[in-house]
């Protein structure tokens, strides 16, 4: 209580800066994020060209040294993000007499295009270890409110602050960013309250603040925080680039044949940049080729070592031609198995991303009671909405189905469990409505065959 205090009395006198000091923010650590993820930013680019010298010291010019940097960090994200949203997100009501609230609530996800947000955010917090979702609703020009979702991060332009309670809960929000207007760049400062929203302007003698009420009673941001999907082997690409890089040089170094003349003694050495390279020697005559042929085994198997646990430490399969080239014919089970490392991730992160998700859905039901629909107020109050993350690989349909009516003429699942897995079905509620009117009218129709028949 003594933080919000503070908060609010710091609001209060719209000292915006001093709320922003007492706020939590991760911008430090996203910028360092960044850096390791963009391979132009990697550590291995900072590697310095060698100076030449000659025997007396003095500077001839300059050897390149390579400097590869290896998309890791981009790979293992990816990987994890298709893993989780590679399929939208599945949407249940299991309310009753809710419907209208609920087509309500899908209607808004397409307005928000929600499926592409929920990926660009999750492969922002995977890369930079926090991103957030703002839902921004504003009046149309004939008055009707809208709703627009808009994916904040530090690589977008926006620094995150916030503050929470014990549980985890999001107290505060704020968002500092840029806005050009015509040839002016003014910072922003937009400060989310469940009461209020403050829109807050930097001006040359301090803050010009602007209050809305919160309509949604809700703070309108959903936090998605995490480690980066390459922190833990953050250490490991970095040497094995350092690897390469010095591996590369190695080979141009040795990578034309050198000429061994055989004399009676040295007259001359290359120099090291020399096309061509011959190294006259003592002893008989004659003259053959001095090769570079191999990488050396210590340094073949580090390199090897290093892929390996890579993957292995960010809990990311190898995708190459040879794990991939029989996969046409794969069953979703055998795929499955190929991906189980990836599979291990996608249900750690479900613990973050599902808890957020549940946030998601009840800020939309708020949004929509108090702000676009005030009509379905008391649907809304009644609607419970569920989600469930889809697998990226699509199973055989067929397949499928059997087993679905295999199970429930063995009595192992009920209908409505069957219906609820079925992948055509939409909302199972209704579907389970409708074959219910279906053997109804069924059942009436075979009643009316035999009264005829019975009747003749």
């Amino acid at each position: 209580m003594g933080v919000n205090k503070t908060f609010d009395e710091l609001l209060s006198t719209k000292d915006i800066s001093g709320i922003l000091s007492i706020l939590d923010n991760n911008s430090e650590n996203a910028l360092s994020n960044i850096k390791k993820y963009n391979v132009n930013t990697h550590n291995i680019n900072d590697r310095e060209d060698k100076i030449l010298t000659n025997e007396k010291g003095e500077r001839i010019g300059l050897k390149k040294q390579w400097k590869l940097p290896i998309n890791y960090p981009k790979y293992i994200n990816e990987i994890s993000l298709v893993m989780l949203f590679g399929n939208p997100v599945k949407w249940n009501q299991i309310s009753k007499k809710t419907d209208n609230a609920y087509h309500k609530f899908l209607e808004v996800l397409k307005k928000i295009r929600f499926d592409y947000a929920i990926r660009q955010c999750k492969r922002i917090a995977g890369a930079e270890s926090e991103s957030a979702l703002l839902i921004h609703w504003e009046k149309e020009e004939g008055g009707l409110p809208d709703i627009l979702a808009k994916p904040l991060s530090k690589s977008l332009g926006d620094d995150l602050y916030y503050s929470k309670d014990q549980f985890g809960r999001l107290l505060n929000f704020a968002r500092v960013y840029n806005l050009k207007v015509g040839s002016d760049v003014k910072q922003h400062c937009d400060i989310y309250t469940k009461k209020n929203i403050y829109r807050c302007v930097k001006s040359n003698i301090g803050w010009d603040v602007n209050i809305e009420i919160n309509l949604a009673g809700k703070i309108p941001v959903i936090l998605f925080q995490q480690n980066t999907e390459f922190g833990d082997v953050n250490p490991l690409i970095e040497r094995q680039e350092w690897l390469a890089s010095t591996n590369a040089d190695t080979n141009d170094y040795f990578s034309s044949p050198i000429l061994k003349l055989h004399i009676d003694k040295i007259a001359s050495m290359p120099e090291k940049n020399d096309q061509g390279k011959i190294i006259k020697l003592t002893g008989e005559g004659g003259a053959s080729y001095l090769t570079y042929d191999s990488l050396p085994e210590g340094k073949k198997y580090e390199m090897d070592f290093l892929d390996k646990h890579i993957l292995r430490g960010a809990f990311t399969p190898s995708i190459d031609y040879e794990n991939i080239k029989g996969t046409s014919n794969m069953s979703g089970k055998a795929l499955k198995q190929l991906m189980i490392l990836a599979k291990i991730k996608a249900d750690m992160n479900k613990e973050i991303y599902g808890a957020m998700l549940d946030r998601f859905s009840n800020l939309i039901i708020a949004i929509i009671s108090n702000i676009l629909d005030v009509k379905l107020k008391e649907e809304c109050k009644k609607l419970i909405i569920t989600h469930e993350f889809q697998e990226p690989f699509d199973e055989d349909i067929s397949t499928l189905l059997n087993d679905l009516i295999e199970a429930k003429q063995n009595e192992i699942i009920s209908q409505q469990s069957a219906v609820s897995l079925n992948p055509y079905v939409t909302n199972a509620s209704e579907e389970l409505e409708k074959i219910k009117i279906e053997k109804e009218e069924k059942v009436e129709k075979e009643r009316a065959v035999n009264i005829f028949e019975s009747g003749i």
